[in-house]
């Protein structure tokens, strides 16, 4: 078994801090059993940020306003409100790998309060984060590419055919997948080319949101329908409008 040291040294590095009494039932544990148990699943559920301001009127304190249609007047209560409920999660946080690893998933793919103002779409982010934070890497980047927040933030709701907008796909190849490597020539890397960003960006036009129901759609008559031609270093693959 890991004995006290090691299950606290453990728990210190898993959590937000480790309670005595975290530290006494996982010392049982060996080694294996006790990484199973912090990367259970399920995941420990959470409930959903609750109203804490009486000066916002759509929203009774002590309720969730995650399901109350977006308004702008009232903001600040409600990022308050989503703020206050992340930091309670991470103090009171189960004996679980989960909440260390949906800040670290936030901390690389990033969205900020003051480019993304609607906290709905903030709270869809969140728990995008946190249900795939122990999960498939691929599938994660794949629902971040077209969640709320991240369309919004990199500016993926405003990207056409006429205009394809490189934010995402830069932020994608660069920081959020395969990194550059090192510079081979002018505007190109040992992973990717700039053609390459160009071809990306024009994959993922298309794609909206709204704050009616909080989701995001395709809208293919934003969409370039051209062929996508990429560098060698993607083995000169084609996308075409039927992939």
């Amino acid at each position: 078994t890991l004995g006290f040291d090691r299950a606290k040294h453990l728990l210190n590095r898993s959590l937000f801090g480790a309670r005595m009494s975290e530290i006494k039932f996982m010392k049982e544990k060996t080694a294996a059993e006790a990484a199973d148990y912090l990367m259970r699943d399920p995941l420990p559920a959470i409930s959903p940020p609750l109203g804490v301001k009486t000066d916002d009127p759509e929203v009774t304190v002590g309720t969730t306003w995650v399901k109350t249609k977006y308004n702008g007047t009232y903001n600040s209560q409600r990022l308050y409100s989503y703020r206050s409920w992340w930091i309670g999660r991470l103090l009171n946080q189960e004996l679980s790998l989960a909440e260390k690893m949906t800040l670290f998933w936030h901390n690389h793919y990033v969205i900020e309060t003051d480019v993304v103002t609607n906290t709905n779409f903030h709270y869809l982010y969140n728990m995008l984060l946190y249900n795939n934070c122990l999960g498939n890497f691929r599938k994660l980047t794949e629902e971040m590419t077209i969640n709320v927040g991240m369309l919004t933030y990199l500016n993926g709701s405003s990207s056409t055919a006429g205009s394809p907008n490189e934010n995402y796909a830069r932020e994608l190849f660069e920081l959020f997948t395969i990194g550059k490597g090192p510079l081979t020539e002018p505007g190109n890397y040992t992973n990717y080319t700039e053609t390459d960003i160009r071809e990306a960006a024009k994959v993922l036009t298309g794609w909206r949101t709204t704050s009616t129901t909080d989701t995001s759609y395709f809208d293919s008559s934003k969409h370039d329908k051209t062929n996508k031609t990429f560098s060698s270093l993607f083995e000169g693959k084609v996308i075409t409008n039927n992939n």
